[in-house]
């Protein structure tokens, strides 16, 4: 009968511990910490997770547990055994299982370690999340959110957790350097960036990140195609636009280094050649280790796609264009990964891994998905509605195993502004889920934690845990506040009731499209002024406020007082992009201040959110670069300067820049320096019709003109030229003779303003300066396209 009886007990076990996290739990007991040791097995995943473990004990109760390897649990103390198996336990694991077990006498945190698996340091996890309360809303230790207890308060019984997604990967960028001139003072040391690495990696395994598997591994995997095969096999090489099988450059692309090596990393193939479906296969067969899948994911980056007869034959549903974004080149890429999956069968079946991503969105009309080929979706629509007809589009066409890899926080998350996507993010999660994905790998966190934070916690919380709700999970986020995690919760709920579900999801296609390649956050902000007010910062302080009010301990008040601070920067972002024309640089140099003044009280990456808005063109933070410390000694020049087109490039030989001003205003056109030339008469009606045409798509050299005044108070200063940007380089002259230039280098040359100092030109007698520019630009838009200002310093 007893034997019978431990045979059952075996049996519940087993189903209980077949997925999921599940729990045999008895009754509470109290450990005091100074009679606790913490002993871990041998290995650094035991030592760290030991050593982690005994941080967040320290932080609970204030004492600080000792740590030493060993085997067993030390006689007369209460011991926390990591790495340590029970007697006892002798069931295998399955795939990442971890387990934790208590008695009253210790605790044991093991698991499956077994290659990259990280078991046991999930079930210390697991622990400190389950029983102590433990929340990490964000990297680093002042993001581990900890109620004080003493004693200890614990749980007997057996417990586990097996992860339903085999990848499980929120990837996280770390904080670079910018290579813009001014903003040196957000910029990170080598030591520095690496210590906001290694936190962020803890953080993202403290919330049980798998980011591969053996079974599948995705990514871009021609890469080094072109290096390898280039010169052997340029028959590998899609047939770019200009008729060659070589990386797609364009003029503008070949003066730069990291373009050029960019191009051959991202250059398309020739997918309805044979011999490149044979090349994989040959490539995987000579593998040592042999992997169990083969990945066939293409080349990043829109356009160089092959336009040769047989790979054109095998598009069914090219609605637009070859250089179009939205082209649909499904079938011919499914074509590829079918052939590699047929040609490798014979060789054990391995999965084959295939990207369903921007041109290959859509699904296939005349191929049908081979039971092999493993799909990595990238939605780039975030609609459940929609995204429910798309996913069973491709299970209509075959397919049976997905994983779920969006590019939704760089489409809808880089921005300073709360947007209130939490629950969006959310549900289209569940819905992959639903759909039957196996894994999910968002790229990627923009590092926003101040403003994106919560986002990131329940898109991770929900891949460890994909049976908690929205609501679990948004709870566990804001109890991080204390006292006040009502008014932290009132003020998320007001950006995604009435901000997002009331104004930004109704007009949500139409953002999308005006952001273009699917950047739903720069459509936004290029419609802010219709979409935000004043009233929702004002509304939303008024509620961190509210509770801040409240008895919070030191680190909630800290992270509540953070919370503000990011709110008031949204509001600065919100003005510095809506204000009138006249006012804009003003308010961009009180965003920018406040930045500088906040950089370390933020937990937010500056140099990003710099390129978001640069590059959207939505702010003069620019020029705020260049003029913050001139005060009154800015002025703006105007708006409107004189140009030319100089196809014959005689402005040199003519020597343009000696011509009287007078002259220059009775032959040249008068257009705008806020927007490049190829933009001028589609922002301003004053251009005549006849320049506008030509300049329309006119890549070659341009000279602007126009006179200036300078204060006389100003002689006895350094005095410059501001410019917000030339595209691409350009030459300076004052009263002829050149002052200094900007050439085209670095790939955002031509989105980098720059100073050139006139004051050894200046000619004091004269009561105007005649300023000519002189720009060459070689591939897209051109001129001078952000306003220019004179400024003064002291010598």
């Amino acid at each position: 009968m007893k034997k019978s009886s431990v045979s059952v007990r075996i049996a519940v076990l087993l189903f209980l511990f077949s997925s999921g996290t599940h729990s045999i739990a008895g009754g509470e007991f109290t450990v005091a910490p100074e009679n606790c040791r913490i002993i871990h097995a041998s290995g650094k995943l035991n030592s760290e997770s030991a050593k982690d473990l005994q941080l967040h004990l320290k932080l609970i109760t204030g004492r600080k547990i000792p740590v030493t390897e060993g085997r067993t649990p030390e006689k007369g103390a209460f011991s926390f055994c990591v790495g340590i198996r029970p007697a006892n336990d002798h069931r295998p694991f399955q795939g990442e299982e971890s387990r934790w077990s208590l008695t009253e006498n210790a605790a044991y945190f093991y698991g499956n370690d077994a290659g990259e698996k990280r078991g046991t340091e999930f079930a210390v996890y697991c622990f400190l999340e389950r029983q102590l309360g433990v929340r990490w809303v964000e990297p680093g230790d002042g993001g581990i959110a900890f109620r004080k207890q003493y004693p200890l308060v614990l749980k007997t019984g057996e417990f586990s957790w097996i992860p339903a997604l085999k990848i499980r990967s929120l990837r996280c960028w770390t904080q670079r350097k910018n290579a813009v001139s001014g903003l040196e003072a957000f910029h990170h040391s080598p030591a520095e960036m690496a210590k906001i690495a290694g936190e962020t990696r803890v953080w993202q395994y403290r919330m049980r990140m798998c980011f591969r598997t053996d079974e599948l591994q995705f990514g871009h995997a021609f890469t080094d195609w072109w290096s390898k095969y280039g010169t052997v096999h340029p028959d590998y090489f899609a047939v770019n636009k200009t008729g060659k099988r070589a990386p797609l450059l364009s003029a503008k692309q070949s003066e730069n280094p990291v373009a050029v090596e960019n191009s051959a990393k991202t250059i398309k193939l020739c997918v309805s050649n044979p011999a490149v479906a044979d090349e994989i296969v040959r490539n995987y067969l000579a593998e040592s280790p042999r992997r169990t899948c083969i990945n066939v994911c293409e080349n990043d980056n829109v356009g160089g796609y092959c336009r040769c007869a047989a790979c054109l034959a095998l598009d069914a549903n090219r609605k637009y264009p070859m250089d179009d974004y939205r082209v649909c080149l499904t079938d011919r890429y499914l074509h590829l990964a079918n052939e590699v999956a047929k040609r490798s069968a014979e060789h054990g079946s391995p999965a084959v891994t295939m990207y369903v991503y921007n041109q290959t969105i859509e699904p296939p009309v005349k191929e049908k998905v081979h039971p092999n080929v493993v799909l990595g979706m990238v939605p780039n629509i975030m609609d459940p509605e929609h995204l429910t007809v798309w996913y069973d589009a491709w299970k209509k066409a075959g397919a049976t195993r997905l994983t779920f890899r969006p590019n939704h926080h760089w489409c809808f998350l880089h921005t300073a502004l709360p947007m209130g996507l939490e629950k969006r993010f959310f549900d289209v999660f569940q819905l992959a889920v639903r759909k039957g994905a196996v894994g999910a790998d968002f790229d990627s966190s923009q590092g926003q934690w101040s403003i994106s934070g919560m986002t990131d916690y329940i898109l991770a919380g929900a891949m460890a845990e994909p049976g908690k709700s929205f609501e679990e999970l948004e709870e566990e986020y804001c109890s991080a506040f204390g006292a006040a995690a009502p008014e932290v919760r009132d003020y998320f709920r007001y950006w995604r009731n009435q901000v997002f579900e009331k104004r930004l999801r109704p007009r949500f296609d139409e953002l999308v499209e005006t952001g273009r390649f699917y950047n739903f956050a720069r459509g936004v902000l290029w419609k802010l002024k219709e979409l935000y007010r004043l009233e929702d910062f004002d509304g939303t302080d008024a509620m961190l406020r509210k509770g801040l009010a409240k008895k919070l301990s030191p680190p909630e008040k800290q992270r509540l007082e953070r919370l503000m601070l990011a709110n008031t920067g949204a509001r600065l972002l919100f003005l510095a992009v809506t204000s009138p024309k006249e006012a804009r640089v003003a308010a961009c140099v009180n965003l920018l201040n406040f930045r500088l003044q906040n950089r370390a009280n933020l937990h937010m990456d500056f140099n990003r959110l710099w390129d978001t808005e640069n590059a959207a063109g939505v702010t003069e933070l620019a020029s705020a670069i260049l003029l913050k410390d001139f005060g009154e000694n800015a002025k703006e020049t105007p708006r409107y300067w004189y140009f030319r087109t100089d196809e014959k490039d005689a402005g040199r030989r003519e020597n343009w820049p000696l011509r009287s001003i007078r002259k220059i205003r009775s032959e040249w056109d008068a257009v705008p320096t806020d927007c490049s030339w190829e933009n001028a008469a589609a922002n301003d009606s004053s251009i005549p019709e006849e320049l506008g045409r030509k300049l329309k798509n006119y890549d070659g050299i341009g000279w602007y003109a126009v006179s200036l005044t300078i204060p006389d108070a100003w002689r006895q200063k350094k005095i410059f030229l501001c410019f917000g940007a030339v595209d691409e380089s350009c030459e300076v002259f004052l009263n002829g003779r050149k002052a200094g230039g900007h050439e085209f280098r670095r790939p955002n040359d031509w989105n980098t303003p720059f100073s050139v100092e006139i004051t050894p030109y200046i000619r004091w007698d004269q009561k105007e300066q005649t300023v000519f520019v002189r720009v060459v630009d070689t591939a897209g838009n051109g001129g001078i396209w952000k306003r220019v200002w004179l400024t003064a310093g002291n010598k």
